[in-house]
C-alpha cells in the first residue's frame, strides 16, 4: 500500500511551531531587546514567517498503509510534509496554492491599500541567516515594525482559517 496524503489549507503543526516562535518575537519586543540588539528579535521573527508560510503549503501524510481486514486501511504514522523546501519569504510565497495566494494578497491589500505582499516579504529573504551570524558583517537593514506588522498578519489570517474549520474564509 502507499502513503495517503492529505492537502490542507492550513498545517495546524506547521502553524503551532510558527507560533512559538512568534510568541518569542513578542517576548523579546515587549522586553528590553533593544539594549542587546535585534538580532534574537530578526531571527526569531524570521523563522516564524517562514514556518506561517510553510504552514499553508502542507499535506498530511499517513504512513506505511497497510490492510487490517478487507476493506480497513491502518496507517501507523501520521506526518506532515511542507510542499515548498525553499526558506525565502518571497519564493514561499510564489509556491503557495494560487487560491491560498489571492487569499492572503487580498487580505493584505485592505490591510495595507496599494502594498503588496510579495514586496514586503521580500525585505527579509535571507534575514534569518544573515542575522544568525550578524557578527560576520553581512546583515542588512531589517524594518522591524514590517516584520512585526507580518507577524501579526499571518497570526490573524491563521485564526480566521482555524475558526473557519480550516476552510478559507469567503467575504
Amino acid at each position: 500500500m502507499n502513503d495517503m496524503k492529505i492537502n490542507e489549507i492550513q498545517s495546524g503543526a506547521v502553524r503551532h511551531v510558527a507560533r512559538q516562535f512568534k510568541w518569542m518575537v513578542d517576548t523579546l519586543y515587549s522586553g528590553a531587546w533593544s539594549t542587546e540588539g535585534p538580532a534574537p528579535l530578526v531571527v526569531n521573527g524570521a523563522l516564524a514567517i517562514e514556518l506561517y508560510l510553510k504552514s499553508f503549503n502542507a499535506q498530511l501524510v499517513f504512513k506505511v498503509g497497510y490492510e487490517v481486514e478487507p476493506g480497513f486501511v491502518s496507517y501507523e504514522d501520521m506526518v506532515t510534509e511542507v510542499l515548498s523546501k525553499a526558506h525565502q519569504p518571497s519564493k514561499l510565497y510564489k509556491d503557495l496554492p494560487r487560491k491560498v495566494q489571492a487569499w492572503l494578497q487580498q487580505e493584505f491589500a485592505e490591510e495595507r491599500p496599494g502594498q503588496d505582499l510579495g514586496d514586503w516579504l521580500r525585505q527579509f529573504d535571507g534575514a534569518f541567516v544573515k542575522w544568525r551570524y550578524h557578527y560576520e558583517g553581512n546583515a542588512s537593514r531589517v524594518p522591524v515594525t514590517d516584520l512585526l506588522h507580518l507577524l501579526v498578519f499571518f497570526e490573524s489570517r491563521s485564526q480566521e482559517v482555524e475558526a473557519n474549520n480550516g476552510v478559507l474564509p469567503k467575504k
